[in-house]
C-alpha cells in the first residue's frame, strides 16, 4: 500500500490533477516520471492484475481503488483519519491506507458490508472509506503521449552521449566543438547516421517545423554550419566546454546535455554517460518558474548548458542548385 504515500503526494504538490477526472493518478506519475510507483500499485489477489484488454489497462496497472479527489477533497481541519486508497480484494475485508499513512485491515462488519459479499466502492457504498474513493479505469491519453516521448528523448541523450563519452576516453582534453555544434559535429563526422536524424530532436519541442518532410529535414543536416548551429535542427541544450570546460577533479557528476521540454522537468545527460529525469523539486523550482539554461538559470547543472541560436530563414535555406532539385 505505499501507493497511498504517492497519492498524498500528488494531491499536495499538484492540486490540479486531482480534478482531472478518470486516469489522473496514472496520468501524473506518468508526466512527473515516477512510472517507479507502478511496480507499487499491483494487488497479487486482484483478478483484473496485469490486465491488457483496452477497456482494462488502467486497472491492470492500479489494483486500488483511490480518493477521489474531485468530488471529496482531503479536509484539513478533519479530527478523523480521511481515506486514501483502499484495496478490496483481501477475503474478510480490506487493506486501508489513511491520510496519517496509517495502513489497517478492516472487515466486512467493519465496513458495514454484509459477510461472504464483495466489497464494492463508490458512491452508495455505504462506509465512508468506501464511498470517497473510486478504480480508475481511463488512461490520460495526453500523458501517455508525453511519456512516450520523454522514453524516446531519454534514448536520444543515451545515444548521444555513448559518442561523447568514446570520444572523450579515446581523446582526452577539450572536445573539437563546444555547445550544440558538438553534437551536430557527430553527424557531420559519421558518428550519426544519415537518416537518423531524430536523434537530435524532441518530440515536445515547439521549435521544431512542422511543415517539412523528412526528406527536406534531413537535407538541411548536408549542410551543417557547426559555426553557427540552427536551433531547428538541434532541440538540446549542450555544455559550452569553452566557457565551461569539465573539471578532471570534479568529485561528482557534471552536466554535458540536458531536454527541459518535458512537463514537470528536464532530462539530463552527464559526463559518464547516465541519463536521468529531475523534477522542479529537485531544481528547487516552483510550479509556474520556468525551466532555464544559460547563465541566467538558477539551477546550477543547467548554467552550463546553452541552446542553439534561431537563424533567419534566408540563411537556414539557402536556394537550391539544380543537383539538389
Amino acid at each position: 500500500m505505499r501507493v497511498g504515500e504517492t497519492v498524498d503526494k500528488i494531491a499536495n504538490q499538484y492540486p490540479d490533477s486531482a480534478r482531472r477526472g478518470d486516469g489522473w493518478f496514472v496520468g501524473t506519475i506518468t508526466e512527473r516520471n515516477w512510472v517507479d510507483v507502478l511496480d507499487w500499485t499491483r494487488c497479487l489477489r486482484d483478478p483484473l492484475r496485469g490486465s491488457t484488454a483496452p477497456e482494462q489497462r488502467v486497472r491492470g496497472l492500479i489494483s486500488y481503488a483511490l480518493r477521489d479527489f474531485s468530488m471529496h477533497p482531503v479536509d484539513p481541519d478533519a479530527t478523523e483519519p480521511q481515506v486514501l486508497a483502499v484495496c478490496p480484494h483481501h477475503e474478510g475485508g480490506a487493506l486501508v491506507m489513511t491520510d496519517d499513512f496509517d495502513i489497517r485491515f478492516l472487515t466486512h462488519e467493519d465496513l458495514g458490508v454484509r459477510r461472504g459479499t464483495s466489497i464494492k466502492v463508490g458512491p452508495g457504498a455505504g462506509h465512508p472509506f468506501l464511498e470517497h474513493v473510486r478504480f480508475e479505469t481511463r488512461l490520460d491519453e495526453v500523458a501517455v503521449g508525453r511519456r512516450r516521448a520523454l522514453l524516446e528523448c531519454s534514448k536520444n541523450l543515451r545515444e548521444l552521449g555513448a559518442v561523447f563519452v568514446a570520444e572523450r576516453e579515446g581523446k582526452p582534453g577539450p572536445p573539437p566543438y563546444s555547445g550544440p555544434a558538438l553534437m551536430l559535429h557527430y553527424r557531420a563526422r559519421g558518428d550519426i547516421a544519415a537518416g537518423h536524424e531524430r536523434v537530435f530532436r524532441c518530440a515536445m519541442d515547439p521549435e521544431l517545423p512542422v511543415t517539412l518532410s523528412e526528406e527536406q529535414f534531413a537535407r538541411r543536416y548536408e549542410r551543417l554550419d557547426l559555426a553557427a548551429p540552427d536551433r531547428e535542427l538541434i532541440s538540446y541544450a549542450v555544455r559550452d566546454f569553452a566557457s565551461h570546460p569539465l573539471a578532471s577533479d570534479f568529485y561528482a557528476r557534471q552536466s554535458v546535455m540536458a531536454c527541459t521540454h518535458h512537463a514537470g522537468g528536464a532530462l539530463v545527460l552527464y559526463d559518464d554517460g547516465s541519463v536521468e529525469f529531475r523534477d522542479r523539486m529537485y531544481f528547487g523550482l516552483l510550479l509556474d518558474e520556468p525551466i532555464q539554461v544559460g547563465s541566467e538559470s538558477s539551477v546550477h547543472v543547467l548554467r552550463p548548458l546553452v541552446m542553439a541560436r534561431r537563424r533567419l530563414k534566408e540563411a537556414r535555406d539557402p536556394p537550391e542548385t539544380n543537383a539538389e532539385k
